[in-house]
């Protein structure tokens, strides 16, 4: 009767399957300072995209992971898909500082980070923390 028990109270307690998935956080700032969400004359709230695209074992992009940014501080984390983490991979970041959220064409970064541009990237692994600061001046003279 013990071992019935046992065995009940592991399964129900979980020999879980191993996370397939991975935390993601950081900060984004530029010249140390967040970048900031700005509010418009007309009441229309720009926004700060901050997205991990997924590059596969040919270097090709996949479909991106949204980022929740937080212009207090610069941080942002990645929920994923069910709000446990992202997989674990190459990822290039992609960093947007939009002017109006319905405007897509109004980023304050002049596209340096954007999809195409973007000289961000990182490396998400499991079991780890996957922490990515990155400060963007110091890659706003670049040519890319």
């Amino acid at each position: 009767m013990r071992l019935f028990f046992v065995l009940g109270c592991l399964l129900v307690c979980g020999c879980g399957k191993p996370s397939t998935v991975a935390q993601v956080q950081g900060r984004i700032l530029l010249d140390g300072q967040p970048l900031l969400i700005e509010q418009n004359d007309d009441l229309e709230q720009g926004m700060v995209m901050v997205e991990l695209i997924p590059q596969d074992s040919q270097g090709k992009l996949q479909q991106s992971e949204m980022a929740i940014y937080d212009d207090r501080d610069g941080s942002f984390a990645m929920p994923g898909t069910n709000g446990d983490g992202i997989p674990p991979g190459n990822y290039k970041i992609v960093v947007q500082q939009l002017r109006s959220y319905a405007d897509l064409g109004s980023d304050q970064l002049k596209g340096k980070f954007s999809a195409k541009r973007t000289p961000l990237s990182c490396r998400v692994n499991l079991d780890e923390e996957n922490t990515v600061d990155i400060e963007l001046s110091d890659f706003m003279n670049d040519k890319s």
